[in-house]
């Protein structure tokens, strides 16, 4: 009987010990997440930081445009200027606001003074070669010298121009408009539910011809 029992505790070693190396290998400590669960993350703040950059940047650009434009046309005797001037339209489009946009200066034979009310202008940064400009009513004209005056009054006015080859394409739209101008002599009242100018290069022309679009 006692060497029966002895060996039934030499058989029990081998499973005491087999059983407790089970245990060991069940307590060891959890792999650390891969680098690559957080990969995507990382690459999504970098590319965020990236088109701030781009952003900033271009509306940089732009509002430094603006200002050389203004010099130029200085240059050339016309002075423009904006009650306020802000760039906005983070983070797809670059918008440039201007308050109360005035004028003074020569528009061809006439000097004179001219206001139109805000002015919205804006492009998408993945596509900058067009740009989309919305004016709020009405344009005032006074010209100093000839004695003439002429209001436009609007009720939605879009004007859009597409860079290119020069002169581009350009499109007017102007939803319910009115023409007022007199001079000491004529007074002339004109109205058009809609009114549509549209100018582009001729296309596949070899020379600089012109297609031009009217409807009212």
């Amino acid at each position: 009987r006692y060497i029966s029992v002895t060996g039934v505790q030499t058989c029990a070693l081998p499973i005491f010990f087999r059983a407790s190396g089970d245990m060991i290998q069940d307590q060891k400590p959890a792999a650390s997440p891969s680098w690559k669960l957080y990969a995507p993350y990382v690459a999504l703040v970098v590319l965020a930081v990236a088109w701030s950059a781009y952003w900033y940047v271009a509306s940089r650009a732009t509002d430094a445009a603006l200002d050389n434009w203004f010099a130029q046309e200085r240059s050339f005797g016309r002075a423009w200027a904006c009650g306020e001037r802000g760039v906005g339209g983070y983070p797809f489009r670059i918008e440039l606001r201007c308050t109360n946009p005035s004028f003074e200066g020569r528009l061809g034979a006439a000097q004179g003074k001219a206001q139109i009310g805000d002015l919205l202008a804006a492009s998408h940064l993945y596509n900058p070669k067009l740009i989309v400009g919305e004016f709020k009513s009405p344009l005032n004209f006074r010209a100093q010298d000839h004695g003439v005056e002429i209001g436009i009054e609007w009720k939605k006015l879009l004007i859009s121009h597409r860079m290119g080859q020069s002169p581009g394409q350009t499109s007017i739209e102007m939803d319910d408009g009115v023409l007022r101008a007199k001079d000491p002599m004529v007074t002339i009242d004109l109205r058009a539910e809609k009114f549509e100018f549209h100018l582009r290069p001729t296309p596949e022309a070899t020379d600089a011809s012109l297609d031009l679009a009217l409807r009212f």
